[in-house]
């Protein structure tokens, strides 16, 4: 077999390892609930350390280890959507995506062909040279935590409509709590957008039981479903959306974000208002999401989902008051809290 033939065979196997035995065998520990997941996933970010640090350049591309990290981050969603959000387990599995990336830029050593020497080093240095782990989109294994924002995000696009009320409330939960903990800068708050412009944004009923509503809906989805993430992504991330929304912030750098972003733009409920459209973050749709929360905390119909409404408006109310709207103008507190000019428009 030609180097070539071998260097794409290694990586074609561990794809179908990843297909046929990897995440068959995650999906089977998810439905066991099998309670040390987080385990499993703190002890394959060491394997994959470890398995680079002492790989042989020749042999063993940057892509067999791509595939590692979509793996692994297979694992962490599918782990998340099973931990429950207000519990302790889902800080420790944050925690070891903390871990992982406090592991900083590992690198491995690559022996020089003989005759060649690294000019910059001296005495046996001089064979080898050091090969940082950076991955075919220029992202450093692990401080730049590669492929974690694109996975997450291509996880709420594609199974947000398909997870159960419980799983969109856990995996809220995982996602505002790694957000809020500034992973990833900014970049994980495109899946706060998602939730809200579906959850709150777009035309649906409140309640499974309002039927004269649900004809209009195609979804047939509630907005009660989708109420206990929401309440989770606030509980957890409320800050960083409103200082996004106060800073009015849209920037996503990644390719993905910008090959579709309907999910950026105002939802239907927003366009009916009349209210001037904006994309990404601002003002407008924070208390646009407020109002709609509103309206929800007033149902009679349900004391749940009106305490869920009651509890998310309390969160939007607290940090206008934290952020100085106890003692002045709202819009003037914030404005200074965020460091804009006093008196701009929000």
């Amino acid at each position: 077999m030609e180097p070539a033939d071998e260097l794409i065979s290694t990586v074609e196997r561990r794809a179908a390892f990843s297909t046929n035995r990897f995440r068959s065998s995650v999906d089977e520990s998810v439905r066991k609930h099998d309670p040390k997941l987080w385990n499993r996933a703190r002890m394959f970010i060491r394997s994959i350390t470890q398995r680079y640090v002492n790989s042989i350049h020749s042999v063993h591309l940057i892509d067999v280890f791509e595939i590692d990290l979509h793996d692994l981050w297979y694992l962490f969603v599918e782990t998340a959507k099973i931990t429950p959000a207000n519990e302790a387990e889902a800080d420790r599995l944050v925690n070891q995506v903390i871990y992982a990336r406090e592991l900083g830029e590992i690198s491995r050593i690559v022996v020089l062909p003989e005759g060649e020497i690294n000019k910059n080093q001296s005495g046996k240095q001089q064979d080898v040279q050091v090969e940082s782990a950076i991955t075919s989109t220029s992202a450093r294994i692990w401080i730049d935590l590669p492929f974690l924002v694109t996975d997450l995000r291509d996880a709420w696009a594609t199974y947000m409509m398909k997870m159960s009320m419980v799983e969109r409330e856990n995996l809220a939960g995982f996602t505002a709590r790694l957000a809020a903990l500034g992973v990833c800068g900014y970049e994980l708050m495109s899946c706060a957008l998602m939730l809200f412009r579906e959850a709150l944004e777009t035309p649906r009923q409140l309640l499974e039981s309002d039927a004269a509503l649900k004809a209009d809906h195609a979804n047939g989805i509630p907005l009660s479903e989708f109420l206990p993430a929401v309440l989770a992504w606030l509980w957890y991330g409320s800050y960083k959306i409103l200082s996004l929304c106060a800073r009015n912030e849209f920037s996503f750098k990644d390719d993905s974000a910008n090959g579709n972003r309907e999910w950026a733009e105002a939802g239907q409920l927003i366009e009916a208002s009349g209210e001037r459209q904006y994309s990404g973050f601002n003002m407008r749709r924070w208390q646009f999401w407020k109002d709609r929360l509103e309206e929800v905390s007033q149902n009679a119909d349900s004391e749940i989902v009106a305490e869920q409404g009651r509890k998310c408006v309390h969160i939007f109310e607290s940090w206008e008051q934290i952020t100085g709207g106890r003692r002045h103008d709202r819009e003037i507190a914030r404005d200074a809290f965020f460091a804009k000019s006093v008196g701009s428009s929000g």
